[in-house]
């Protein structure tokens, strides 16, 4: 599929550092889970999570706070690793331009941005940062989410500034639109699940006014 999420590198965020905090971390939790008195293991514990804490780069609090430390402190090394993005933080950096391009495609506002949010639910799967890696993945959930919309195309009058548009096939309004999001036409047709022929074909506006 076009759309499948890109694989990302888990070991970007391995190094010896990290490695010899989490050995050292790893061996006072077996001394303590070995000893007989809860209160020395708990103490163990609570320092293998702290060591834990610090190799890992993870605030120290989160360390000190829960039951056992050093769980919490696992919770937040993988958060960290994985670096999970939040719907509202990806709604304020994707939102407005996911739903530009679905606009481009359906000439109707309100599915637009509807289709533009049910693209940004798609990164309920994706590991990382926010980065064009993300964007370029969601921007394709949409635009294909747009493409095959069963949804009606608006009446539009000759007068109206989409009139040009609304004479073209979604899948030729969508490669414009990709185009004008700077996406390069081999990748639209990867988007697209088209032929770079097929892609090429569709005239820049600009030319419109000479044909």
């Amino acid at each position: 599929m076009a759309c499948d999420v890109p694989a990302r590198d888990w070991r970007g965020g391995i190094n010896k550092r990290r490695v010899g905090f989490t050995v050292v971390a790893g061996t006072m939790a077996a001394v303590a889970i070995a000893l007989d008195t809860d209160q020395a293991a708990n103490l163990l514990l609570l320092a293998a999570g702290l060591v834990l804490a610090v190799g890992l780069g993870i605030p120290v609090a989160s360390a000190a706070e829960g039951a056992p430390p050093i769980g919490s402190v696992i919770a937040a090394m993988l958060d960290q690793w994985r670096d999970k993005p939040k719907k509202a933080d990806l709604q304020d950096e994707f939102l407005d331009r996911l739903s530009r391009v679905t606009l481009d495609v359906t000439l109707f506002e309100p599915r637009a941005i509807q289709l533009a949010k049910e693209a940004i639910g798609h990164a309920d799967g994706w590991v990382g940062p926010i980065d064009l890696d993300l964007f370029n993945h969601l921007l394709c959930c949409a635009v294909q989410s747009a493409v095959n919309d069963t949804w009606q195309d608006p009446l539009i009058s000759e007068g109206d500034p989409r009139a040009r548009l609304a004479s073209l096939s979604r899948r030729q309004r969508a490669i414009l639109a990709l185009r004008q999001s700077k996406v390069d036409d081999f990748k639209i047709a990867a988007m697209l699940d088209c032929s770079l022929e097929e892609v090429t074909a569709v005239p820049d506006p600009r030319q419109w006014s000479e044909r």
